[in-house]
């Protein structure tokens, strides 16, 4: 027996999140796609990092990103899972839950949501989603969710949502020596001494609001600089407009690995102004680096925010709010040795997953319960 993830593709920021749901969970894993064309990451070079052996669905495309699985009845059958784990609302949760009632089987159907809570109160999906969304949710045993947010609304409206944001491992995410030699050779190179260094990391475009980050610094009244790593169709203009507005900005382009994080190691204040953002990975790699954070209210990862403590919110609409946050953010304190930002670990928050699945899902606690009261006080097997 054994219970089954399936996904969309395999991606480096989930890819902690398999490893621990493979051993921990009796899960094999089995993705849709193995790459898509102008991915920024390696298939092969992830699949090397995996603890498990990554499994690849057959599919016939439909329309657009909708596909539909051959052979899933069959997979069933033979893994005999107690539950499926499937993506959001597709076309794949439909067809298991088909099979479900087809075919009388007893597995549970756990949706891997990403829904942010602005998306849901904002109407934020296509007519496809919210439709899915409705037909989907009576059949659905529980969803994963990555916004506590958004969590709520799901529980106040479904009676469903289990809470486990997009996290990186503490100890694989940990500042080693090697990055912080490439972060002082970062601060020498940029100059950044005496001054307050900013950093976004992320595409440049439209959503992330860049152009109300650069005009939220030219209204800034200390010495800074920002730094913004990433590439895409804005830079250009972005660069233009920086110069216009004469801001102290450095763009870097893309980088990954120790690169990257040796970035959140010298950076005073990480800010993430997106005015849409399902959750926002790179706010926990800031916060694991040991950067106070600016977060945008709309992005789901504003859950990982304690203001005054870590970070603060903040409105992407507003280009003084921005310059505002920033500065409170920039007299919160950082530690020489970098220590982590983040208020709960990657294992426990796994762990508390966990719990919540067997208890919501999986009724472990009550078995156990029935067994321990009516078994004649022997011990369960769970």
């Amino acid at each position: 027996m054994r219970n089954l993830y399936l996904g969309v593709l395999l991606a480096p920021y989930r890819l902690d999140y398999y490893n621990y749901i493979s051993e921990h969970m009796n899960c094999d894993i089995y993705f849709q796609l193995k790459g898509f064309e102008g991915q920024l990451f390696s298939t092969e070079e992830l699949e090397k990092k995996c603890t498990f052996i990554p499994k690849y669905l057959k599919i016939t495309r439909l329309m657009g990103d909708r596909q539909v699985v051959w052979g899933l009845r069959k997979l069933i059958k033979e893994n005999k899972p107690e539950f499926i784990m499937v993506p959001e609302f597709s076309f794949l949760a439909m067809q298991v839950i088909l099979i479900k009632k087809l075919f009388g089987y007893k597995y549970k159907i756990i949706s891997q949501c990403d829904d942010s809570y602005a998306m849901l109160i904002g109407k934020g999906f296509s007519r496809f989603h919210a439709w899915s969304r409705k037909l989907c949710m009576p059949f659905m045993d529980n969803l994963i969710l990555l916004d506590s947010r958004a969590q709520t609304w799901y529980q106040q409206h479904y009676h469903k949502g289990i809470f486990m944001p997009l996290l990186t491992d503490d100890n694989t995410a940990c500042i080693n020596d090697d990055v912080r030699v490439k972060a002082e050779q970062y601060k020498r190179h940029y100059k950044l001494d005496g001054v307050k260094t900013l950093l976004f990391v992320g595409r440049l475009v439209d959503v992330k609001n860049l152009s109300s980050l650069l005009k939220a610094c030219s209204l800034l009244s200390f010495k800074y600089k920002l730094i913004i790593v990433g590439e895409g169709l804005l830079r250009d203009c972005l660069e233009n407009e920086a110069k216009e507005l004469n801001v102290n900005v450095e763009f870097v382009g893309r980088k990954n690995g120790i690169n990257l994080t040796a970035w959140y190691c010298c950076t005073d204040v990480f800010v993430l102004p997106s005015t849409m953002e399902a959750f926002g990975t790179v706010t926990n790699e800031a916060l694991l680096g040991g950067c106070n954070c600016v977060i945008s209210k709309l992005a789901g990862s504003a859950c990982l925010i304690k203001e005054g403590v870590n970070g603060f919110l903040t409105d992407p609409y507003s280009v003084e709010d921005i310059a505002k946050q920033i500065d409170k953010a920039c007299q919160l304190p950082i530690d020489s040795a970098r220590s982590s930002k983040m208020f709960i670990t990657f294992a426990d928050a796994m762990k508390s997953m966990e719990e919540e699945i067997n208890r919501k899902v999986l009724e472990v606690f009550h078995v156990i319960s029935h067994l321990e009261v009516g078994g004649g006080g022997g011990k369960s097997c769970f």
